[in-house]
């Protein structure tokens, strides 16, 4: 679907909960609405300091719902979700059951929108429980009866993005690094600040796909990461095959990830 801006109505929004506040997007996001209309839904007291005209509520995954209700946000912009499964914290309690439970309270306080973060790549019919657990989420969403707005991202880009981590992390102990022979649609994280925010203001609605101009591979998206962190790698590409033994035994991916190394692109 297209992203239209539609009619801003910034005077009609004071209140906005944000959660999975401390993370990347967030933090971007956080940076372009005044914080003084936002409630930062999180584990990390450092918001507290950091964003001191927002106000902080303190993460429990028991009492999310009753969070919710006690807030009475105008509009709650999701951006709760794991990478790696650890422990309790699987892919369906995640991005599911947490979704669930915050929809739910939604309902209880005349929310105006649901802005949800999902992925790029997410069917029903994935192998992957990452792709299913958002995929269910989604349809949660959609059938729920409250207003929404859906943002499938492809890999976002900027600072503090771990893709950027991982590299400079790697490139320590090898000169030459793997890319699986895939093709990507990266996006800004700026982009994706901008789509939630018309959102937010807006009559956005629906669910939106959202990728960046250029395709390109795996492998020139590692070159570009490299060379913005001034780190000079040979980028090689390999079949996805290559990474299988590492993700059997949980050696820099998981065999999850392996599943979702497929073309990432906007349709």
């Amino acid at each position: 679907m297209g992203l239209s801006e539609g009619k801003e109505k910034r005077g009609a929004i004071s209140k906005i909960l944000i959660t999975g506040a401390s993370g990347f997007i967030a933090s971007h996001l956080i940076k372009a609405l005044p914080q003084e209309n936002l409630i930062l839904l999180s584990r990390s007291e450092k918001l507290k300091t950091k964003y001191p005209k927002a106000t902080f509520v303190q993460f429990s995954e028991e009492k999310i719902g009753e969070l919710v209700v006690d807030s009475k946000p105008d509009v709650i912009v999701n951006l709760i979700g794991i990478l790696v499964e650890k422990g309790n914290n699987t892919y369906e309690k995640v991005h599911f059951e947490l979704t669930k439970r915050l929809v739910e309270a939604a309902k209880r306080v005349n929310l105006r929108k649901f802005i949800h973060i999902s992925a790029l790549g997410v069917r029903p019919n994935s192998r992957s429980r990452y792709h299913q657990s958002k995929w269910k989420a989604e349809e949660f969403i959609r059938s729920s009866g409250v207003p929404y707005a859906i943002f499938r991202p492809s890999i976002v880009l900027g600072e503090e993005q771990k893709l950027y981590e991982d590299l400079r992390f790697f490139s320590r102990f090898t000169p030459i690094i793997p890319a699986p022979k895939m093709k990507v649609q990266p996006v800004s994280v700026e982009k994706v600040v901008d789509s939630v925010r018309k959102a937010i203001y807006g009559d956005v609605t629906g669910t939106f796909e959202l990728c960046g101009e250029k395709v390109m591979s795996m492998k020139e998206l590692f070159e570009l990461v490299l060379s913005e962190l001034g780190i000079k790698r040979l980028v090689v590409e390999v079949p996805k095959v290559f990474f299988l033994p590492a993700a059997l035994v949980g050696i820099g991916l998981t065999f999850d990830q392996y599943l979702m190394m497929e073309d990432n692109i906007c349709r």
